[in-house]
């Protein structure tokens, strides 16, 4: 949950009206740094098929937790989101 409390940190400093522009643009920063990390780990055909499934999961109206598809697996991809969330925030931060 820290990059929740971040999230909540970023909103209190920049204020409501900038705080949609901020998580659109951690969204893009959030992207631009997932894809090159999946492919440098060789794992981009593998996010990309995950999402589709968990889409396809989600847009049955199973709002349950898929079965195979889990953060906590072995072997499952992550990164941290926090350098999304502070670049997405000084983007809109300077961008005003």
């Amino acid at each position: 949950m820290g990059d929740l409390k971040l999230a909540i940190a970023v909103g209190s400093w920049i204020g409501p009206g900038q705080l949609f522009f901020a998580f659109i643009m951690t969204g893009i920063a959030g992207a631009l740094i997932a894809i090159p990390y999946a492919l440098w780990r060789g794992a981009l055909g593998q996010c990309f098929d995950n999402t589709a499934d968990l889409l396809s999961h989600f847009g049955k109206l199973r709002l349950r937790p898929h079965d195979e598809v889990r953060l906590g697996r072995v072997g499952a991809v992550s990164i941290p989101y926090a350098p999304a969330i502070a670049v997405g925030t000084l983007f809109s931060f300077f961008a005003r």
